[in-house]
């Protein structure tokens, strides 16, 4: 299962559906993940689904507001590595979890990612 920008749509203000700046299609992929904010550990956590570009990280509710920064925790053991931390924006929130993207990252996390990707798909 794939989502992409139009078949996006979560609740934007006023009941507007909101903008969604999605370039490239997520794919439904379960990756362990920590998220920290600065140097405390908010928990372990599942992906949902995940892109070269951002993810959505099923953490149930939490207190959490759209544009906080936070570190991702990528735990691709499939893939043969053990940790890629990735700094990402809080683009949305929900009861079942943050929609992320990320702020920055390396090369070889994409090709790790994908790699990763391949390998539980």
């Amino acid at each position: 299962m794939s989502v992409t920008r139009r078949e996006a749509h979560t609740a934007g203000r006023n009941g507007a559906p909101a903008v969604d700046h999605r370039c490239l299609r997520r794919e439904a992929h379960r990756f362990r993940v920590e998220l920290w904010s600065g140097s405390d550990s908010l928990g372990c956590f599942t992906t949902r689904d995940v892109s070269p570009e951002g993810a959505f990280v099923e953490t149930g509710p939490v207190d959490f507001r759209a544009h906080e920064m936070v570190t991702v925790s990528f735990h691709l053991e499939s893939a043969g590595i053990s940790r890629h931390d990735v700094p990402a924006l809080v683009v949305h929130c929900s009861d079942e979890g943050l929609g992320l993207m990320y702020a920055a990252f390396t090369a070889d996390f994409w090709h790790d990612l994908a790699a990763a990707m391949k390998i539980t798909a």
